[in-house]
């Protein structure tokens, strides 16, 4: 085998609520990872809960000083697979500040014996544009920094970029590659190397969303990576 962790990603454009939280969680993953940014839903542990096989992660959305919301914050968050991903630990989250809103959450696990990191980040629409993708090459950075068992191939970064970070793959000091070709380019996926033994595969969200317009179905699939099967002389 490849030895990568299968991965689930998608950018939901908001899970308000527990009814569409339960839908979501009947869509059935099970991915060694399960990914989603830009979203609300509960704050409560025990409500955030995918199911018994997975481990959750959170960054919760930041609030502005002048909002006074009465529903819990959400943000993005990581789902691993408690028997497939060993020695799991969050590397760091990171929201911002007032000129630069954004949710980033940073996971280290251990996988087939190799240890890998993966960063999810969400960088909401705002009036100040530039310095986006600059922060987002500095949370990656930091990732390698501060990561330094895991191996250079075995970083990867998930995320809603917007149009003002989608530069941010060429300024890495470590080449990043797209993997998910087909579907919106605002939905990303990176890996540190550009043959990573994935192969990519995109459905329509059947039942969280089901109310949603064709058009934000269209623009935001489920994005899936399996790890393909790698022959040895």
């Amino acid at each position: 085998m490849s030895g990568y962790p299968s991965i689930t990603y998608h950018n939901p454009t908001s899970i308000c609520g527990k009814k569409k939280w339960n839908r979501f969680r009947k869509e059935g993953f099970s991915t060694d990872i399960i990914a989603i940014c830009e979203t609300w839903f509960p704050e409560d542990d025990n409500d955030r809960k995918y199911n018994d096989d997975y481990e959750g992660y959170f960054c919760n959305r930041p609030q502005k000083k002048e909002e006074k919301r009465k529903r819990n914050s959400g943000g993005c968050a990581l789902w691993l697979n408690k028997e497939t991903c060993k020695k799991k630990r969050c590397a760091f989250k990171n929201i911002g500040d007032e000129e630069f809103r954004l949710e980033a959450l940073c996971v280290m696990f251990e996988y087939n014996d190799e240890y890998f990191a993966v960063l999810i980040i969400y960088n909401p629409p705002g009036r100040s544009r530039d310095g986006r993708s600059k922060r987002n090459t500095e949370l990656v950075q930091k990732m390698l920094k501060e990561e330094k068992r895991v191996p250079m191939d075995n970083y990867i970064v998930i995320g809603d970029f917007n149009r003002s970070t989608l530069g941010t793959e060429r300024q890495l000091g470590a080449k990043f590659y797209d993997y998910s070709r087909g579907v919106s380019e605002l939905d990303q996926i990176y890996g540190t190397k550009k043959s990573l033994p994935y192969s990519v595969s995109t459905r329509d969200p059947k039942k969280y969303n089901k109310h949603h317009k064709r058009k934000t179905k269209d623009m935001h699939k489920i994005i899936e990576l399996e790890p393909k099967d790698i022959l040895f002389e």
